[in-house]
Parts: C-alpha cells; sequence; structure tokens
C-alpha cells in the first residue's frame, strides 16, 4: 500500500512538473469532447438512461461551434427521444420540430412525432402525422401499420383499425400479422363477427398455425354463441401449451415464449365446454387450471358450478366454500352453497342459506322459489305456500317495471 501512494504521489510531482505545452496536450481537443459527448449520449440512449443522454445532448448543443446542419439536426433527434420515453411530450415535439427544420423529411423524426402524439394519446395529430409522413414517402405505407399499432397500444381501437384497413388497401397482400392486429381491435370493439372474419384471414394466411391468432377468434366466436367452433381453436391452443409443457420438461434450459393470453386458453375452453352443456369436459379442463395456478380462483368457482349442474353436489360443496373464502363470487356462491343443501336433502340448511340470500338480496326471486320447496318437504306448507306466492309476486312487479 505505501509503495502505491508513493507511486501516485511520484506521478503527481510529474504532472506539477510538466511544461504548459506538455500538459495542453494531454487536455481534450474541443473536437474529442464533442465526440466523447455524442458517443456518451448514444451508450445512454442504449441503455435507457434518458438523464444522463439528455444531459451529454446538452453538453453536445453548447459546442455549437463544431456543429453542421446534420449533426446538429441528429441530436436533436437523440433529445426527442429520451424526451418522448421520459414522457415530456411537449419538450420532445419542439426537438424534433428544431430536428426538422434543421433536415427537412428527417424520416426518424417524423415517426418519432408519430409515436410521440400516440403516447400523449392526441390520436387526431397522429393520424395528421402519418398523412404528412406519406406525403413526403408515399411509397412507405408501411407507416398506417406503425399508426395502427401505436393507436391500439393507446386504447383508440377504432382509429387503430381504420388504420389497418388503408395498410391493407395499400398493398396488394397484406400480412396474416395485419389482418390479426385488425381482428383484434374489431374484438375489442364488440364487432365479433367482423373480428371473425380478419382473424380466419390472419388464421388462412399463416404458414403455420399461430396459437395467439386462433386464442383471439374463439374468443370473438364465444361471444357470438358458436362455441363448437371456439373449442376447435381453443383446441389447438392447448395442444401447443402441452407441446410447449413437454418441451421444458426435457429440455431444462429451454425458456418458453408463451403469450400470456394464451396462457388462458384451457380455463376458457372449459367456459365453452360448460356454455356447450359438456360438463365432464368443462371440469376437466377447470381442474387442469386449478393444478396450474392458471385463474385458479376463477376456475374453481366454474368447476363447482359445473359439478352442481351434474349433481356432483358433495364436489360442488367444496369449491363453493373454497371460493367463498378467497372472496371469489361471493353472493354466487352463497346462492350455489344453498342448492347444494338442496341437492343433498338438507333442507334446513338449504333454507338457511336461502334466507341469508333474501337479507342479502340475491337471486331474490329464486332464493324464495326454492325456500318455498324446501320449506314443502319440511313439512312446512303454510311458509311454502307464503314463499311459492311471494316468489310469483316479485316477477310480476320486476316485469311490469321492466
Amino acid at each position: 500500500m505505501r509503495t502505491l501512494k508513493r507511486l501516485a504521489a511520484a506521478l503527481l510531482s510529474m504532472l506539477c512538473c510538466l511544461s504548459p505545452a506538455v500538459a495542453a496536450a494531454q487536455s481534450l481537443a474541443a473536437e474529442q469532447q464533442l465526440n466523447a459527448c455524442y458517443t456518451l449520449m448514444t451508450l445512454s440512449l442504449s441503455e435507457g438512461d434518458f438523464e444522463a443522454a439528455l444531459n451529454y445532448a446538452d453538453q453536445c448543443l453548447a459546442m455549437d461551434e463544431l456543429l453542421d446542419d446534420a449533426l446538429r439536426a441528429d441530436i436533436y433527434l437523440k433529445q426527442g427521444y429520451a424526451l418522448m420515453y421520459s414522457q415530456r411530450f411537449e419538450e420532445a415535439l419542439a426537438a424534433l420540430d428544431t430536428c426538422l427544420t434543421l433536415l427537412p423529411g428527417a424520416a426518424d423524426a417524423m415517426l418519432l412525432k408519430l409515436q410521440t402524439y400516440a403516447a400523449m394519446g392526441d390520436t387526431q395529430s397522429a393520424r395528421a402525422q402519418a398523412e404528412a409522413y406519406l406525403e413526403t414517402y408515399p411509397e412507405q405505407t408501411d407507416v398506417y401499420s406503425t399508426l395502427g399499432q401505436l393507436l391500439a397500444a393507446a386504447g383508440d381501437y377504432a382509429g387503430a383499425a381504420e388504420a389497418y384497413a388503408n395498410y391493407i388497401a395499400s398493398v396488394e397482400d397484406a400480412p396474416a400479422s395485419a389482418y390479426e392486429m385488425r381482428g383484434q381491435c374489431l374484438l375489442q370493439m364488440g364487432r365479433y363477427e367482423e373480428a371473425v372474419a380478419d382473424l380466419t384471414q390472419a388464421v388462412d394466411r399463416g404458414e403455420e398455425p399461430q396459437p395467439r391468432t386462433h386464442y383471439l377468434r374463439a374468443i370473438a366466436r364465444m361471444q357470438l354463441g358458436d362455441n363448437a367452433a371456439a373449442i376447435e381453436d381453443l383446441d389447438v391452443c392447448v395442444a401447443y401449451l402441452d407441446a410447449e409443457e413437454a418441451r421444458m420438461a426435457e429440455d431444462a434450459q429451454y425458456a418458453a415464449q408463451i403469450d400470456a393470453d394464451v396462457l388462458f386458453s384451457r380455463y376458457y375452453r372449459g367456459i365453452a365446454h360448460m356454455q356447450a352443456g359438456d360438463y365432464e369436459a368443462a371440469i376437466a379442463d377447470f381442474t387442469a387450471c386449478v393444478e396450474d395456478g392458471v385463474n385458479a380462483e376463477t376456475a374453481r368457482f366454474w368447476r363447482g358450478a359445473c359439478f352442481l349442474d351434474v349433481g356432483e353436489y358433495a364436489a360442488a360443496l367444496e369449491d363453493f366454500a373454497f371460493c367463498s373464502e378467497a372472496g371469489v363470487e361471493e353472493e354466487s356462491c352463497l346462492y350455489y352453497t344453498a342448492l347444494c343443501h338442496m341437492g343433498l336433502e338438507d333442507y334446513e340448511t338449504a333454507v338457511e342459506g336461502f334466507t341469508e340470500c333474501l337479507a342479502r338480496n340475491v337471486m331474490s326471486e329464486q332464493a324464495l322459489y326454492n325456500r318455498g320447496m324446501c320449506y314443502l318437504q319440511l313439512g312446512d306448507t303454510e311458509k311454502g305456500q307464503a314463499d311459492l306466492e311471494a316468489s310469483l309476486s316479485q316477477g310480476t312487479a320486476r316485469s311490469e317495471a321492466e
């Protein structure tokens, strides 16, 4: 340690003894300073350190006498990028406008302005910017696809669908991805038949089955009540999940890149099976979800509903007790639990459950009707008759109100 200190002191002494000319040679030239700041600005951007990038950009711009318009424009472009990702949108637009003043028609700056407007939620300006880009680069109709992605990410599904429509109309043979993205926007807008048509185009144009496309089409088909067709799509997704799980089991180094939505394919296939009346298949799918931890609590609730429908009341009670404890569909669990006790011919417990439903205004007409039937089974004709009459009165009053 002492040796290192003596060496440092000797070096310091030598530096202090240098002549002014030699000392000046040790300093960075102005061009080197600019190059260092520019390089550090670019590295900071690539690392996502936007504050550092902005600091280096300011240092670059301070050396104005060393800059030509092309380099100055590039620095403003990078400054705009850092400002946009720092959500300082107005400042970003100002930097990009300066870039375009110095270098009119700079494609990257025009596209970054488009992205900035979309991030701000200013869809009208985003569309106008896309049109301005097309005026400068009329052959670059891919900008419509870019606009569609940005508007969809901002939640403007109508604007995104329109942008994708423009893109599809502008090319001779639009790729499957364009139809998938427009189909997803249409699905979000509740235009299910159109979504199915677009997603079918995407499936037909794809070189191999794309699980996400099938998943989206399945959801649209379920909304249309076409559960059989939805199940066919979800079968593709589940087969893909099974294959990926098998591959991960065989190769510990393999990391599957599974779309987050596609992970719910078994769950929604269970819903589709349930809606189609195939309760055993639904129970199998929901059980797999419970075991795999995919939307497990809600899957358990629907499994309980399926058990109830097939008369497996004890199994249904277990699922509803779990869900009630977990705070999942608590009111429905209360009513279904009473139905299970009624199915098990435990009429007294069922009466207690239906009475609580009435106190909490849960399924009142049904609770009155079923409690009345339970009273009759218990031999209390007077209460049974009163509940049945009350259920009819409530139904009549509701119909009149509607």
